[in-house]
């Protein structure tokens, strides 16, 4: 949700999280306001340096952002799966897999279907809500955009500070594809900031 959202008349809504329940509180303070509730979910089984990228449909140059990312992957031999956008043709990541080294998923499986499946120490993306999923499901969410760009800066999810960032948190992502128990902490310290 973004704060530049007109809202009707609303009597009753249910928000995905407490962000967003506390704005729509102040934005029609007449309304109940209620928030989807999460079963409490323990951290997921992850395999050491596997990263799910989880892609967008936008611009190339906002696409572009992840070229420097799976240069340091290819470096790293990190395994990495790409989870096509459902309304992405998917032309961008054809021209990536001729230079790298990439799966890509074309499963119509939920995200947390390919979580369960993939299995990855970090999920990556732009500013998707596979994230906010990845979070809530203990997994380490990191972002390949900064909170200074347009398509994160009025987001209401604070993602830019639950999640890490390419490549501000190199060294931070090197020691969770590495570390399992350095993953779990790092996955409850940023579903406890969530709290």
């Amino acid at each position: 949700m973004r704060r530049s959202g007109v809202f009707p008349d609303f009597m009753k809504v249910r928000a995905l999280n407490e962000y967003e329940a506390g704005y729509l509180r102040r934005m029609i303070p007449q309304a109940e306001i209620t928030c989807v509730s999460y079963p409490k979910i323990g951290n997921r089984e992850s395999e050491d340096c596997t990263v799910l990228v989880a892609s967008i449909y936008g611009p190339m140059d906002q696409m572009n952002l992840v070229v420097p990312f799976l240069e340091w992957c290819e470096s790293a031999s990190v395994r990495v799966f790409v989870r096509l956008h459902p309304r992405e043709a998917g032309d961008f990541w054809q021209s990536i897999a001729r230079r790298f080294s990439v799966s890509i998923e074309r499963s119509n499986e939920s995200i947390i279907q390919a979580f369960d499946r993939i299995q990855p120490a970090i999920v990556v993306s732009w500013f998707s809500t596979a994230l906010v999923d990845a979070l809530n499901h203990g997994l380490v969410p990191a972002m390949l955009c900064g909170e200074d760009e347009d398509s994160v800066r009025d987001l209401i999810y604070p993602l830019t500070k639950l999640s890490l960032n390419w490549p501000r948190d190199k060294s931070i992502m090197e020691q969770a594809l590495r570390s399992g128990e350095f993953r779990v902490s790092l996955a409850d310290q940023l579903r406890s900031s969530t709290l």
